[in-house]
This record gives structure tokens, C-alpha cells and sequence, in this order.
């Protein structure tokens, strides 16, 4: 399982992190405060979805 925050529309990626036996996967944070952003997970092994994994995002917070 992979987690990372997008921004710019999901266009730029910060932050990705993979954790292949973890329960949860948490990124660090990205300093995107002044950025529409989105979490996307989804279930490869990184360092972004490949065609086929299954992937989700959160609604744009802004």
C-alpha cells in the first residue's frame, strides 16, 4: 500500500511512501497550505500508481 499528497490537480506528487505490510500508511506531510491538495492511496509498490492498481483520492481540500 502506497500514500502520497497530490497538488496542481494530481499532477505533482510530494511525499510518497509505501509501507508493504503496514496496516496504515501515513505520508509526512507536505507543505502545501497554499495549494489545492488531495491524499491519493493506492495499492502497488510505489513510487505511483501503475496501470491496474487500484487507486483513490480524497476530495481537493483547500
Amino acid at each position: 500500500m502506497c500514500a502520497t499528497i497530490v497538488t496542481n490537480g494530481g499532477h505533482d506528487v510530494q511525499d510518497s511512501r509505501c509501507g508493504h505490510t503496514s496496516v496504515e500508511v501515513w505520508t509526512l506531510g507536505a507543505g502545501s497550505l497554499s495549494q489545492y491538495t488531495q491524499a491519493l492511496g493506492w495499492n502497488g509498490t510505489g513510487p505511483f500508481p501503475y496501470a491496474g492498481d487500484v487507486a483513490v483520492k480524497t476530495d481537493v481540500r483547500c
